[in-house]
């Protein structure tokens, strides 16, 4: 058995690993973001549809009121 390349291969699978753990923590921090920014969007659409929905309530009130006052 030569130890030198046993020592050489482990330090390359090392180096490979480490390579590979750095590219996976970047692509688990973008995925981080990506989410971050899903769920803020979220939160935006639903405060649109809540205002949209107020202002339906506000329109088919307003639409009972003239249709009481026109007598229908």
């Amino acid at each position: 058995m030569n130890v030198e390349k046993t020592i050489e291969f482990i330090l390359q699978q090392q180096a490979k690993t480490e390579a590979w753990q750095a590219k996976t923590e970047g692509q688990m921090a973008a995925i981080r973001k990506l989410i971050q920014a899903g769920m803020r969007m979220l939160v935006k659409q639903g405060e649109r549809i809540s205002g949209l929905a107020a202002a339906q309530k506000e329109t088919n009130t307003e639409l009972r009121r003239l249709a009481v006052s026109k007598g229908h």
